[in-house]
């Protein structure tokens, strides 16, 4: 079996090491293991190699690897491994980003809700204020709405029930009872207006289908609860940064924590930069220093498939 490896980045977290390649090759030894860090050099190994582990796949490309049984990617999103009708290839998508992504949507929602922020500009000028936390609310005594709940939002919910929080779930199927039981309440996308005046947090982890484009229109935002927080750790497809940042100038929402832009990098210029509600996550919610390993991890028991 020959394998073409083509993990890298500029994102140092996100590209494979020598020593975690080595980790693949001691998997199967058997196997032929060829790594690119060019394009050139990826398309000339994948005529002759069975699978593919890659960040990125064009359409075009398929008709460039004749023997390809599979493609492997680390990524979530759908957004890199273009379809082609012609070769139904399987593709492996990586399902390990959850426990990263709750991390950090944790760390989101305890920076607004203890008001770390202004704890920070208090501390830059020298003030001992305790009152600043008189005000703020419990956690556990809060409602979170999770708007897309997939295997990313059930690991946000896990870890938020710890806290004693209401975990509503919104998708298009029912309750399930084996994957599902950390929600309190499983909502169709339909009765998001009725609940969304009840929630504390409102968090979207949606993926960036056409039929999720600006689903979260400026009447949703006019619906939520005064002094509410969101958050996007999906796509950004789902709403539109204007009506966001209406939101937070009508005092509608207290505050926004974002991953995912409609502009990456966001521009220089973007209003978003200086709202002091809002707090920029530069698309790493799922990034950190054990990212690759936890792919191979993942991805090993599915490659032994094709022993």
């Amino acid at each position: 079996m020959n394998v073409i490896i083509n993990l890298h980045s500029e994102i140092s977290g996100f590209s494979i090491t020598e020593d975690q390649e080595t980790i693949l090759r001691r998997s199967f030894p058997d196997w032929n293991f060829f790594s690119s860090d060019s394009t050139e050099t990826f398309l000339e190994h994948l005529k002759y190699c069975q699978i593919c582990i890659t960040w990125q796949f064009r359409a075009e490309w398929y008709a460039e690897a004749p023997q390809l049984k599979a493609i492997f990617t680390p990524s979530a999103g759908h957004d890199w491994i273009e379809r082609n009708a012609d070769y139904p290839v399987p593709v492996f998508f990586g399902s390990f980003h959850g426990p990263i992504m709750a991390e950090s949507l944790l760390g989101m929602i305890l920076y607004f809700n203890r008001k770390f922020s202004t704890l920070l500009v208090n501390q830059s000028r020298h003030i001992w204020d305790r009152d600043v936390l008189s005000d703020t609310n419990r956690l556990g005594s809060q409602t979170v709405i999770l708007i897309g709940y997939g295997n990313i939002a059930r690991e946000c919910a896990r870890v938020l029930k710890v806290f004693g929080c209401r975990i509503i779930g919104v998708k298009h199927s029912p309750y399930n009872s084996l994957l599902d039981k950390d929600a309190d309440t499983i909502l169709h996308p339909n009765h998001l207006k009725e609940i969304l005046p009840e929630c504390d947090h409102i968090v979207t982890i949606l993926p960036g289908t056409r039929e999720n484009d600006g689903i979260l229109s400026r009447e949703y935002f006019s619906l939520m609860k005064k002094g509410a927080f969101f958050y996007n750790i999906g796509r950004a497809n789902c709403y539109k940064e204007p009506d966001l940042l209406w939101a937070l100038d009508e005092k509608i929402l207290a505050g926004a924590g974002l991953d995912v832009f409609a502009t990456e990098p966001i521009p220089h210029t973007s209003t978003l930069w200086d709202k002091p509600e809002i707090l920029i996550m530069p698309h790493g919610s799922a990034l950190c220093k054990e990212y690759i390993p936890m792919f191979i991890q993942e991805m090993i028991p599915k490659m032994r498939v094709f022993l």
